[in-house]
């Protein structure tokens, strides 16, 4: 029957397999470590740099002109010294 020829053949193919090459191997596997850890340094930059830059944006985004004052009085109040100005009044925006 045909199958017969077929597992005949397959057989056949199977017994020419040569022993792969464990210098190219080891080349192969070298190689391939290498681009996974670079793999893995690309994507650290890019966190850091995306995280760099939303402190960047975050830090030098247009705030309100009496932030400083309200922090300096704030911290005056936990350190003592004089406060920032004398009284805190509500201002409708």
């Amino acid at each position: 029957m045909w199958i017969e020829e077929i597992l005949k053949q397959r057989r056949a193919a199977q017994t020419a397999v040569d022993r792969p090459n464990t210098d190219a191997l080891k080349k192969a596997r070298e190689a391939r470590l290498k681009e996974i850890e670079m793999n893995a340094i690309i994507k650290e930059c890019i966190v850091y740099l995306v995280f760099v830059l939303v402190v960047y944006f975050i830090s030098y985004q247009e705030r309100d002109r009496r932030s400083f004052l309200f922090a300096q009085n704030v911290k005056n109040q936990f350190f003592g010294g004089k406060p920032a100005f004398k009284s805190v009044r509500l201002v409708n925006l």
